[in-house]
């Protein structure tokens, strides 16, 4: 109600919690770094990442995979159903300033 929204981060890192994931309202779940980094190699991790995505789409939550590094990676990703990504595949971090040039300004100025 009071348009505050909720992530669970870093979810299949040694901290996470299957219980606090199905009794909280999340509106993202972030795939931790350490089940996308062989995503495309490890069957498990595979499984696991389809999983938590299906479950996120049933419950109109989005499902982010953090990490993603390379184009396989991605690939993979989308083939399971986790259509959010983040990582230095798609860019490196840059500063607040940077940022606001390049996508809330139309680029380079200069």
């Amino acid at each position: 109600e009071l348009g505050i929204r909720m992530s669970l981060d870093d979810f299949g890192s040694e901290y996470s919690n299957l219980s606090v994931f199905a009794n909280i309202p999340f509106d993202a779940v972030k795939i931790d770094r350490s089940l996308v980094a062989n995503v495309e190699t490890n069957d498990v991790a595979r499984s696991l990442v389809r999983n938590v995505a299906q479950v996120c789409n049933d419950r109109h939550v989005a499902c982010i995979a953090e990490g993603v590094e390379t184009e396989e990676q991605a690939r993979a990703l989308i083939q399971e159903g986790c259509n959010y990504a983040q990582g230095y595949y798609y860019g490196k971090p840059i500063s607040a300033q940077e940022f606001e040039q390049k996508y809330l300004r139309g680029g380079d100025t200069a």
